[in-house]
């Protein structure tokens, strides 16, 4: 597990950019994102349609693209929040013995 600290947050487009060290990761490694100042739960992999439902959409609570996470958590955010963002990195060998 990892805790992503290099990220720029923009509540107005609803995104979350990734530091350079993170623009390769995929959707599935991200496990949660929570805003910490706010209390909001924006991702959780375990429910990753939980907002999405909500509303009636297709889809999941966010996607990614190039380092660049879009949610659609609309709670009142600010760009100064603090957001925990954690990446689980799980390898699978296959069920090599």
């Amino acid at each position: 597990m990892t805790v992503v600290t290099d990220y720029t947050l923009d509540t107005t487009a609803k995104t979350i950019t990734l530091g350079t060290d993170y623009t390769d990761i995929k959707l599935e490694e991200i496990d949660r994102i929570f805003n910490l100042t706010k209390g909001i739960e924006i991702y959780n992999s375990r429910t990753p349609r939980k907002h999405i439902a909500l509303k009636n959409q297709a889809g999941m609570d966010i996607s990614l693209t190039n380092g660049v996470i879009s949610y659609i958590e609309d709670a009142g955010m600010d760009n100064t929040d603090l957001i925990q963002i954690i990446i689980g990195w799980i390898v699978l060998d296959g069920g090599t013995p």
